[in-house]
């Protein structure tokens, strides 16, 4: 365990977009340009067409209907956005039935949520309607293929280039809904630390999806263990939080904390909702959507600002330093004297860094793989 100390605070832009959306990527170029080479006036419009999951495209008219994971993807959008909801029919109705559908597949989350996007796009297409989908050959393009083909019976190469390829088929007479509807329902449940504790419930394009990640179990092995530190934490914040195991494990800890937990991921926020439930834990822990904490006054920060004892992230170290600065400031806001923000990661100069930039200092505790920071502000 080591002490640091911090410098002033900087001023750092928001966190941008999710990752995995380009509008100049090679493969959704491709995609954009089959599109409008066969469906010019279409396209033009944007009447009729679907952006499932792909970000916005060049050369769509601004009738389009976008379908988005994020809300950080409703900042500067040109088309109709419509959130993501693990009920597709509710999606369907909202924004269909379409007669061209673009996707492109989010790689980074996974094969499972590239085919639960095909497929709901798929069931939102009118008879005769097109899906277009562009993928890497050799990155689970032909897989995708097969998959496309499950449920419309065939499908086609439409174009290549640059290590893309864009695959096409169309809704006729040989789709199979009952195939769509499956892909859609995949769910997954895993277990906490604690298993007498009810199961965790998620699905295709959150965060682990399928198990508890080793990052969460260390924090939740920290909490824990040093439990009588933060007993006396009457309010208790997880950013970051997925699906949920950081807040409900907090509130299972100390039975008389209030949680607020808060992600920008739709899907997640529904799925916590739903692990909540699970866990009858209604009355004590709020899931909010936002990108990063909400700003104090704001309806979804009632009752925490200046009150908080504790707050976990599992962030996204991964991402630019600024990016994680522009997260973690508003904490200060919510934190109530001596108040501890305690954050895993498995490379901890960078946090340690952005934390030191706003003039907080701590504590580190190291753990195989990871360590937790124990992060405070002297007023």
């Amino acid at each position: 365990m080591g002490l640091w100390h911090g410098a002033r605070c900087v001023h750092h832009d928001r966190m941008r977009g999710p990752d995995g959306l380009n509008a100049q990527d090679p493969g959704v170029r491709l995609l954009a340009k089959v599109a409008r080479e066969r469906w010019p006036d279409r396209m033009a419009t944007g009447g009729g067409v679907l952006l499932a999951h792909c970000g916005e495209v060049e050369g769509v008219g601004v009738g389009a209907t976008r379908w988005i994971l994020d809300v950080r993807e409703r900042e500067g959008a040109v088309h109709r956005c419509v959130d993501t909801v693990r009920d597709v029919a509710t999606m369907v109705t909202e924004g269909g039935p379409f007669g061209l559908a673009l996707a492109w597949p989010r790689a980074h989350l996974g094969m499972d949520f590239s085919q639960w996007s095909l497929a709901a796009a798929a069931l939102g297409l009118a008879p005769h309607g097109w899906l277009l989908c562009s993928a890497r050959k050799q990155k689970g393009g032909k897989r995708l293929a097969a998959f496309v083909e499950s449920i419309f019976g065939r499908v086609e190469v439409l174009a290549r280039g640059g290590g893309y390829q864009v695959y096409g088929a169309s809704r006729g007479d040989g789709f199979n809904v009952e195939a769509a509807h499956e892909a859609c329902a995949a769910r997954y449940q895993w277990p906490l630390p604690d298993t007498s504790l009810p199961k965790m419930i998620s699905g295709p394009g959150v965060f682990s999806r399928r198990a508890l990640d080793d990052g969460t179990r260390v924090l939740l092995t920290h909490l824990q263990t040093h439990a009588e530190r933060f007993a006396d934490c009457t309010h208790v914040v997880d950013l970051c939080a997925g699906v949920g195991p950081l807040a409900l494990g907090a509130a299972h800890q100390f039975p008389g904390a209030q949680v607020l937990a808060v992600d920008s991921n739709l899907l997640a926020v529904h799925d916590m909702r739903e692990n909540i439930v699970r866990h009858q834990l209604e009355d004590r822990v709020q899931a909010r959507l936002y990108d990063g904490m909400p700003p104090v006054g704001a309806p979804e920060s009632a009752g925490f600002e200046g009150k908080v004892g504790l707050v976990l992230m599992n962030p996204p170290t991964h991402a630019p330093r600024e990016a994680l600065a522009s997260l973690v400031a508003p904490l200060r806001d919510y934190l109530r004297e001596g108040g501890v923000v305690c954050a895993v990661v498995n490379r901890p100069g960078t946090m340690r860094a952005v934390f030191q930039g706003m003039g907080a200092s701590g504590d580190a505790y190291d753990y195989p793989g990871f360590t937790v920071l124990e992060i405070r502000w002297t007023r």
